[in-house]
């Protein structure tokens, strides 16, 4: 018999559908410049609910095991987490919606075990329950996976980011938190205290047991994923609009991401921080603990917020298409780097050193668009490298890619036009033996003939009914 230690509120509807909605004023934290913030009051009307219809959830601790399905739409508030040994599976199609204010969020404990698998057709889909129009950038928590494997941080006990009472970390590199696949987190990241936000989805120690594929998050308050060690191998990720960072490795992560979009807002960056697509550190101080960071990345396409108009004036607290630092050894091929006021910033002796020695490598990738290619002189002398056939344009006109998609709603598809230079170009000859990935494309970037986002990505959830 499973034992279930939180509260599922439980609606009889006798002889009629009850309908209902809520108005309300509600206090929220606001991140101000620096490491100041406000609290102000907004008004948020949540969602008309059926009550026959709907499954209330609150925060707490799952125990054993249960299974949100598709036939009801799930009104979470609070941390759900999902104990050591318990398990949560979510069907395809399944709605859950965070309750305004009460920082809903899913928190897989180390040893608990998510089984979400959503389809093309029907994604699972983890979003505000505000009605559309008044949906807002931390409505809701996020997803968060405690996991086993190797960390660089001593004692393998690390509290997870975003505050929540949940460790991650150990010695198992193979170990399995479960499956996601086709999910969409939307409007992420509560504020709880000054620069502790929960990321969209947050991966502490993940094991390569663990399958992680086709997931979207869409205007999140921090981080779109956040890689904090471990093992996990994802693919088909898509980070749009969020506020910090897009993809974020620390800790010693040494997994693999292949095919990844991101898609920046020109007036949306983080206050309290610089923005860019992709942020790498070995740790905080740059140390020389290991296991040392080094992912591989492959096929990713980081459109900035001069993506649309290389002219246009953008927030300034954007930085960089890529920011590497911190003594990490990121590797990153194939890939696009778009539309940001710098396309490649190598920070540090440490990282540089690393790229130097080859240990830190950005190969067969291209750079278009971006205010300034390079921060600095060393950042030129490791792009422009002729032997890994790097290419850097002033245009984004010369990618021949559709760029409408930019704008909510907007475009009809993400795929490079036919003569681009992006259909062809890839090289895995150094990274062979990576048998994650799927070596057989050409293309740079995340696309080539086929649009992986169809039927399951969403880029306009704000005027979406649910």
């Amino acid at each position: 018999m499973k034992k279930i230690l939180f509260s599922i509120i439980s609606i009889a509807v006798i002889s009629a559908m009850v309908i209902s909605t809520s108005c309300k004023k509600e206090k929220e934290i606001v991140k101000e410049p620096g490491d100041t913030v406000k609290v102000v009051e907004k008004e948020t009307e949540e969602v008309p609910v059926d009550n026959s219809t709907t499954l209330y959830v609150t925060g707490g601790h799952l125990t054993g095991s249960t299974t949100w399905t598709s036939a009801k739409k799930v009104l979470l508030s609070g941390w759900y987490y999902v104990d050591s040994n318990a398990t949560l599976t979510i069907q395809a199609g399944t709605i859950i919606q965070g309750l305004v204010g009460t920082k809903a969020a899913i928190i897989i404990k180390r040893g608990g075990k998510i089984y979400a698998q959503g389809t093309s057709t029907q994604p699972i889909v983890f979003t505000s329950a505000a009605i559309p129009g008044l949906r807002k950038t931390g409505d809701i928590g996020g997803v968060i996976l405690c996991g086993k494997a190797n960390t660089n941080v001593p004692g393998d006990n690390i509290q997870i980011e975003g505050g929540v009472d949940a460790y991650y970390g150990g010695s198992s590199d193979d170990d399995n938190s479960g499956i996601i696949q086709y999910l969409r987190i939307e409007y992420a990241g509560y504020v709880f205290a000054p620069n502790k936000e929960i990321n969209g989805l947050t991966m502490g120690a993940v094991g390569s047991g663990t399958t992680i594929d086709h997931v979207q998050v869409s205007y999140g308050n921090d981080d779109g994923f956040e890689w904090f060690g471990g093992t996990v191998n994802c693919k088909y990720l898509i980070s749009y609009k969020s506020l910090d960072d897009d993809f974020d490795t620390d800790y010693g992560y040494t997994g693999t991401v292949q095919f990844g979009l991101v898609i920046r807002d020109k007036n949306v960056a983080d206050a309290a921080g610089n923005s860019n697509g992709f942020e790498s550190d070995n740790d905080g101080s740059g140390s020389t603990n290991t296991p040392i960071t080094a992912p591989l990345f492959s096929n990713i396409s980081f459109f900035g917020p001069k993506m649309y108009d290389t002219t246009t004036s953008v927030s300034s607290y954007y930085q960089a298409g890529l920011y590497l630092r911190k003594n990490t050894m990121l590797k990153v091929y194939n890939s696009l780097v778009a539309g940001w006021p710098y396309g490649l910033h190598v920070e540090g002796s440490a990282a540089q050193n690393n790229g130097t020695n080859g240990d830190l490598r950005v190969r067969y990738c291209v750079m278009a668009g971006n205010t300034t290619q390079y921060y600095a002189a060393y950042d030129q002398t490791l792009y422009t490298n002729g032997v890994y056939n790097n290419k850097a344009d002033s245009t984004i006109t010369s990618l021949k890619t559709n760029i409408d998609i930019y704008t909510d709603g907007g475009g009809t598809t993400l795929l490079p036009s036919a003569g681009s230079f992006l259909l062809t170009g890839a090289n895995f000859g150094e990274i062979s033996g990576n048998t994650f990935l799927n070596q057989t494309v050409t293309h740079i970037g995340a696309f080539g003939s086929t649009d992986w986002t169809s039927g399951w990505a969403n880029f306009d959830p704000q005027n979406k009914v649910y």
